[in-house]
């Protein structure tokens, strides 16, 4: 991951490498909590729904309590029938926000973060990739979380 733009002062250029191979996929799955660390699973292809399922099953499920609420946006394989199954059987209940809402859903905001400091790593090597994302995710502070959570609850009220 590079970042898209760059500056330089004034009557310089910047100068910076690229690499130019052919792009290979990357997908992070994730859940967050307010007072713990976020959990995370990262994929090498896109995330369908026997992934999302194995995500459910091994990382978000041991980790629900009796009563947690889970909050997922309206991609079809967050509303996959053995999706809901699984969450309810771990005591979950499953909240599917507005279409077009992901304003709404604190973890977009952890993703964006990522991103972003991923991209000032501009890490060409997968194995570097994976562990600057287990340090991310590692570091992410429990307060950062909770102002997600707040800023989302925030805009929901406005609307």
């Amino acid at each position: 991951m590079r970042r898209e733009h760059a500056r330089a002062p004034r009557g310089q250029r910047v100068t910076g490498t690229r690499p130019f191979r052919s792009w290979k996929t990357l997908s992070l799955v994730g859940a967050i909590r307010l007072g713990e660390k976020p959990k995370l699973m990262t994929s090498r292809s896109t995330i369908n729904g026997p992934a999302f399922l194995r995500f459910v099953k091994r990382r978000l499920a041991p980790w629900l309590s009796p009563g947690d609420v889970v909050i997922m946006d309206n991609l079809n394989i967050h509303k996959m029938l053995v999706v809901r199954e699984a969450i309810l059987d771990a005591g979950g209940i499953p909240i599917y926000l507005p279409t077009y809402s992901p304003e709404l859903n604190p973890i977009e905001r952890l993703g964006a973060d990522m991103k972003r400091q991923l991209r000032t790593l501009a890490i060409n090597v997968e194995s570097e990739l994976l562990q600057a994302v287990r340090r991310l995710r590692a570091s992410t502070p429990v307060d950062k979380i909770a102002a997600w959570f707040r800023r989302s609850l925030a805009e929901g009220q406005i609307k």
